[in-house]
């Protein structure tokens, strides 16, 4: 049975009615399907109910929840800003409440001039309460109730009828529009899959879930009036291009606001979305003044933050999904497992201008696997032969535009990658020489090794093992004759064994000469000329008393020797050995002068040092780059890396004797290429 129609006042300014309405059409029914979900609904339409012109006549928003119970919609009705819900902090199902201002009715009107609610709520006896509450624009303060009546059959919801439409209103129904809905309403349809929320809006289903690439849920901490709101920002990838936006969102993930966000995303087709019990706080007027105000300008610079990070990570993983399928094609010309740090250099080099041409060259991604592994040899040739070159084919061949000439410029020309592949060649040369002369130094090759004069070429081409300064050097006849003068000092007849006639010698002859070997070279600057003069002692000398006064007398001797100006050369004199006496040990190490200075003044100074602490000292020098370009080198790569640069210099291996028991000998020294194996 029908009840009279009755009528009740809604208590607010009118004033404030209008100020709710200057809202966009989509948001007025964005209202309306959030009403629904904080209704627990599980089934939600928007009809659009079109004339013979195809005008919008009616609009007519469906769904299955709770409803207003019949003694409550004066409550819910009655007053602006007393909305029930306010008190609450989620559904009876348990999911977050968005409406609690009590504002989304009143937005209807920003679509039509009439509205109908039509409510089905469960009443006190099992039966359902039916009533329509009816509202028109002109007088916005009162609400009919008419059609009051009692059913048994049927299920609770709401219908909200909107007549009277204001004007066309024909882009609600355009795919944009659906797209900028299903984004609104992606974070909380993506949190409440179970049971599964059906919203159909003009016979489109809204399911992010089809639309969706990927999310990332990132943990953000937001600070406002004295406290600190963890929130959750929802990074949402989606598969067809959309306009990127920041979404300012309360706890349930309604947008409150929406920001450009203004960074570049690496071709990522995304929304971004702040969930935040702070931001309804920071509303004034119902509107965040996120720019102008300073809480929320910080809210938005933390936010950016946190994508430019989630970017960066996201660029990473394109980036090698990408040459994942050129390794799959067996196009990519590099070997991913490669343990050699210069390779390694060039590969990450290719990596750059492969991923550049792939992303601005669309001719090269529909070519054929064989012409894309064909311009991927040249380019890997182009940085080997002349890694400078690559930056300029790279423009002329992709005609960059000026931001992208930028951009490319500071991966590749700012970086020298020629300096960049040098020096890691560099490094990495010099380090295994350090391993390596450890092994020819304090392992079984050391018998061998040290009985001839391989050390001794060896040195005089990485004189940078003694320090960076001695790497430059010059001859100066004048240093070799006034050291030839004095060498008896020292109680030897040579300076140091003439290497290119003693190559000549017999193999027999050869294992003859032991001994000591001298190191001197010419070190020029600017304003001081340095001499370094390196006395090399065998292994089988432990340095002490004799060889330490021989080494101060000798430096005296030449320092003060009028040929040379004392105001501007410097001496250097290093007695190297493997190992120091006890006499040795206490001279070196003399508190008033620094640890290894045998002697000092003016301008000369002599050292005592272990070829253990020369090594220690020039590992450290180069250990810091190093161990960013490879982690591990063993006892093999080291004795290859002598074979490749010394093998004419390495001792060959001693013939066997025969039958005879005689040992065979060669009359001349053959330089051998095979390393000796240790004993």
């Amino acid at each position: 049975m029908t009840t009279p129609k009755k009528t009740f006042k809604v208590q607010t300014a009118h004033d404030h009615f209008e100020s709710i309405m200057l809202c966009s059409p989509l948001a007025a029914i964005e209202e309306l399907i959030w009403n629904a979900l904080d209704a627990d609904a599980l089934n939600i339409s928007v009809e659009f109910q079109r004339n013979e012109m195809n005008g919008i006549d009616r609009i007519v928003v469906k769904d299955d929840g709770l409803g207003i119970p019949k003694n409550d919609y004066e409550n819910a009705f009655g007053s602006l800003g007393g909305s029930p819900k306010r008190s609450l902090k989620s559904t009876p199902s348990g999911r977050d409440i968005h409406g609690k201002s009590g504002q989304g009715r009143i937005r209807a009107f920003r679509l039509g001039r009439k509205v109908t609610w039509r409510i089905k709520s469960k009443g006190n006896n099992g039966t359902l309460d039916q009533y329509d509450l009816v509202s028109f624009a002109h007088k916005l303060d009162s609400v009919n109730v008419e059609n009051e009546k009692a059913s048994t059959v049927g299920m609770s919801g709401t219908e909200v009828i909107i007549e009277t439409i204001n004007e066309n209103h024909s882009s609600l129904a355009s795919e944009p529009t659906i797209k900028t809905l299903c984004r609104h309403l992606s974070v909380y349809l993506l949190k409440y899959q179970n049971p599964r929320i059906s919203i159909v809006y003009d016979g489109v289903k809204i399911d992010p879930i089809t639309e969706i690439q990927r999310q990332k849920k990132i943990t953000v901490h937001i600070p406002y009036d004295g406290n600190l709101f963890k929130s959750e920002l929802v990074v949402i990838e989606w598969k067809d291009k959309v306009e990127r936006k920041i979404h300012l969102c309360d706890a349930a993930g309604f947008t409150l606001e929406e920001v450009q966000p203004g960074l570049h995303s690496s071709g990522i087709h995304y929304t971004a979305h702040l969930k935040s019990e702070a931001l309804p706080l920071m509303l004034k007027d119902n509107v965040l003044l996120t720019e102008l105000d300073p809480s929320g300008n910080e809210v938005i610079k933390t936010v950016k933050n946190k994508l430019r990070s989630y970017f960066k990570i996201r660029k990473e993983e394109k980036h090698r999904e990408i040459i994942e399928g050129w390794q799959r094609d067996k196009i990519y010309p590099y070997d991913p497992k490669t343990s050699d740090p210069v390779t390694r250099v060039q590969r990450d080099v290719f990596d750059i201008c492969a991923l550049t041409i792939h992303k601005h060259l669309p001719s090269f991604k529909k070519s054929q696997i064989v012409d894309k592994q064909f311009q991927f040899q040249l380019l890997k040739v182009a940085l080997e032969d002349n890694p400078d070159s690559v930056g300029k084919i790279m423009r002329d061949v992709l005609s960059l535009n000026k931001d992208e000439q930028d951009s490319f410029a500071s991966l590749l020309e700012k970086t020298k990658l020629s300096s960049v592949i040098r020096t890691t060649s560099l490094v990495v040369d010099r380090m295994k020489f350090i391993e390596s002369l450890n092994i020819l130094l304090f392992t079984d090759f050391k018998q061998q090794l040290l009985e001839t004069q391989q050390l001794h070429k060896m040195l005089l081409d990485n004189l940078w093992i003694f320090g960076e300064q001695y790497q430059i050097k010059n001859s100066d006849q004048r240093l070799t004759t006034l050291l030839e003068e004095h060498i008896r000092i020292l109680e030897r007849d040579l300076l140091v064994p003439s290497i290119p006639s003693s190559l000549d010698l017999a193999t027999e002859d050869l294992e003859k000469l032991r001994i000591d070997l001298m190191l001197y070279t010419r070190i020029p600057s600017p304003t001081m000329c340095e001499h370094l003069v390196v006395e090399l002692k065998r292994p089988a000398v432990k340095i002490g008393e004799k060889e330490v006064e021989q080494i101060k007398k000798y430096a005296r001797k030449i320092a003060a020797d009028p040929r040379f100006d004392k105001n501007k050369v410097r001496w250097t004199f290093l007695l190297l050995g493997n190992e120091l006496n006890d006499y040795a040990q206490a001279e070196a190490n003399q508190s008033d002068r620094r640890p290894g200075v045998l002697y000092h003044r003016d301008n000369l100074t002599a050292h005592v040092k272990t070829w253990a602490s020369i090594i220690e000292e020039a590992k450290w020098r180069y250990d810091i780059y190093y161990k960013y370009l490879v982690t591990e080198a063993s006892k093999e790569d080291m004795l290859d890396h002598l074979q490749k640069n010394y093998s004419h210099l390495l001792p060959q291996p001693k013939e066997k004797k025969g039958a005879r028991g005689k040992k065979k000998t060669a009359k001349k020294r053959k330089v051998s290429s095979a390393l000796p194996k240790p004993k």
